[in-house]
């Protein structure tokens, strides 16, 4: 009985190393993919702000300019 109960204790060991395990890499993927996210935003951003100003400057510009 003990002994079976020692090979539970073994398997349980072996399985919480493998979630933690499986945790890190996880938790290193989320990063990962947040960092990527956040380089996607601030690049859609500058985006955004250059069609702003281009929007603004053609706005600004005289008819016979937008014509050329």
């Amino acid at each position: 009985m003990q002994e079976l109960a020692k090979r539970r204790e073994e398997e349980l060991a072996v399985a919480m190393r493998e979630v933690e395990r499986h945790r890190v890499e996880l938790d290193a993927q989320t990063t990962e993919l947040r960092s990527a996210i956040t380089e996607r935003a601030v690049a859609l951003e500058r985006a955004n702000m250059e069609i702003v100003t281009l929007q603004a400057a053609m706005s600004s510009a005289p008819t016979e300019e937008m014509e050329a």
